[in-house]
């Protein structure tokens, strides 16, 4: 599982560009609140059907353990912050220096350097956490428009009464990122 550490600091569609695309709705200042929530509803669910990340923000997994290669999720890869053991005597050893990442790979991988060996013995549960960022420096048009898709699904079905339009899914369909 992926946890968000520090979510991106702003959204990559604005409430103006909403105004614009919902031309027949117009969005008083008083609903601008409920359209950027809108917004950041689209944009969720629409990281969560490609299982990326598209504004920076700091995630948080917690492997089994470090051997092989472990997949960072939600790419695109940015920068590793750490790579934190816990051992069963509740000590922390950081280890960011002993890991190299793959950031050819899609999504990145975390490797442990050549010849290196973690401390042991780990504790059962959440043994080692890796805090890393990801996230587009500029997020594609394709997602945008979707986000923008979703934003106005939303708008004019607040009930949740028809189902979110295919053209969403259609647009999110390339670089999806399938979990194995």
């Amino acid at each position: 599982m992926v946890k968000v550490i520090i979510p991106p600091e702003r959204e990559p569609v604005e409430v103006d560009e909403l105004r614009q695309w919902m031309q027949c709705a117009p969005i008083t200042p008083e609903q601008e609140p409920l359209a950027t929530a809108m917004l950041k509803a689209g944009r969720e669910e629409a990281e969560a059907h490609q299982n990326a990340a598209y504004c920076e923000q700091t995630l948080q997994i917690a492997p089994d353990n470090l051997s092989g290669a472990i997949v960072l999720p939600r790419p695109p890869f940015r920068k590793l912050v750490s790579v934190i053991c816990y051992s069963q005597d509740g000590g922390q050893t950081d280890i960011t220096d002993l890991v190299s990442v793959d950031d050819v790979a899609f999504p990145a991988e975390l490797h442990l350097k050549e010849g290196v060996a973690i401390p042991y013995p780990l504790r059962k549960e959440n043994p080692v956490l890796i805090t890393y960022s990801a996230g587009y420096d500029e997020v594609p048009e394709r997602v945008r428009h979707a986000i923008l898709i979703y934003a106005t699904w939303a708008w004019l079905h607040r009930s949740g009464d028809e189902p979110l339009p295919i053209a969403f899914y259609n647009l999110l369909r390339k670089r999806r990122v399938v979990p194995v």
